[in-house]
């Protein structure tokens, strides 16, 4: 099929979005616009944190506003139905961006989980330096209208991959993880959605429209070169090209740092605000770095990365100098709250958060420092419970 048959295909609305369209719709899309700004600039990308109200009040709001729509096929078969929050000119817009990605295996492929999931789609008006933003809270993709459509619609990708990141693995970015654990899922779930918008630019270039191919290789330097010299070393070999896309995110020690600087600051920002009752939550989870590959690393059911090894090296498993000694301090500060807080208390154990002691550490000369202490397997929660504290954190 042709780039010009995407565009004849056809979207419609159920029930009519003409009724959304109102102003009290449109006010309380503004309230969902702030609440997002808000997230977008004090939280985790991905995290369970709630900073507008109660997170359940607002995420039935946004169900109760968004409109379904869907995609059909050129004989009228629904492929999708999704949810959209918005104008008809948003939806319009949106509209375009799924039946595009409904042709190419990657997008098919994530946009049903949004389906599968009650995942809404909303264009915002502006988002911070964002392009896109997945907000647990009220289960939606947030994109900057401000961008163009050769970046939105692989960030559509990207932030879809969050979504089923968080509603199918129940794991999320949370301060109940210590902080191996955070700073391990947080850089495989940014590298498995990174991975996945790579996957689908190539696909929409092989179907003739290379637009977000090369948005995707102006932004994604590392991830891309990593996936086309496996391209070239093995052909055909899609897991290979996936584990080398998703791998190569790591290669980008500056995009890294940015998120360092981001979990470390989000941390800190943690420990100083949490009420003096929970500060026993704060890292009181760990998860292995095999069963954060194991459920994070997945596409099309199956692994790519049976081997998570790969990511226990120092080039990935890794800290700058100055981030330790931001945690150590944070750390420090830390437990002195928390023996103010437990202080002529009886059987109330203090326990210290030292996983991060594990990496290794980046030196500013570009050489790595051994870790503190050796690495030790995790003992993470029984299955049941853990999954069930994770999830309750996701969707609080």
């Amino acid at each position: 099929m042709s780039v010009s048959d995407f565009f004849k295909k056809k979207t419609k609305e159920y029930p009519s979005g003409a009724k959304k369209n109102t102003l009290k719709g449109h006010l309380f899309r503004s309230r969902v616009w702030a609440a997002a700004l808000v997230l977008s600039g004090s939280a985790l990308p991905v995290a369970g944190q709630t900073y507008y109200g109660k997170s359940e009040d607002l995420k039935k709001q946004v169900l109760t506003e968004a409109f379904e729509r869907h995609s059909l096929s050129e004989r009228g078969d629904t492929l999708l139905s999704y949810k959209m929050l918005g104008s008809k000119t948003d939806a319009e817009r949106v509209g375009v961006l799924v039946n595009r990605l409904m042709e190419t295996p990657t997008g098919a492929s994530v946009l049903k989980e949004l389906e599968k999931h009650d995942c809404v789609i909303a264009l915002m008006p502006v988002l911070g330096n964002n392009f896109g933003l997945y907000v647990p809270e009220i289960n939606s993709v947030l994109l900057n209208a401000q961008a163009p459509d050769s970046v939105l619609i692989s960030t559509l990708v990207h932030e879809g991959t969050h979504a089923r990141q968080v509603r199918s693995t129940g794991y999320n970015l949370d301060f109940k993880l210590d902080l191996a654990s955070l700073f391990t899922l947080g850089r495989a779930m940014e590298a498995d959605a990174t991975k996945n918008q790579v996957l689908v630019a190539r696909e929409l270039a092989e179907l003739g429209d290379s637009s977000a191919w090369n948005a995707v290789k102006a932004d994604c330097v590392y991830p891309v070169r990593a996936f086309e010299e496996a391209l070239h070393k093995t052909p055909g070999d899609r897991r290979a090209a996936e584990r080398a896309a998703f791998l190569g995110y790591y290669g980008d020690r500056a995009y890294l740092e940015q998120y360092e600087v981001l979990y470390t600051s989000a941390f800190i920002k943690a420990c100083r605000d949490t009420p003096p009752e929970k500060l026993g939550e704060l890292g009181s989870m760990s998860l292995s770095v095999d069963s954060i590959a194991a459920k994070i690393c997945v596409s099309d059911g199956s692994s790519y990365l049976p081997d998570a090894s790969a990511l226990k090296d120092s080039t990935r498993y890794f800290i700058r100098d100055y981030t330790k000694k931001n945690l150590d301090s944070t750390v420090d500060f830390l437990m002195k709250r928390r023996r103010e807080h437990s202080s002529g208390k009886e059987n109330s154990p203090i326990s210290r958060d030292v996983s991060y002691k594990n990496f290794y550490i980046l030196k500013f000369t570009g050489g790595f420092e051994k870790p503190e202490t050796k690495p030790a397997e995790k003992k993470e929660l029984p299955d049941v419970r853990r999954v069930a504290a994770l999830k309750a954190g996701a969707e609080r």
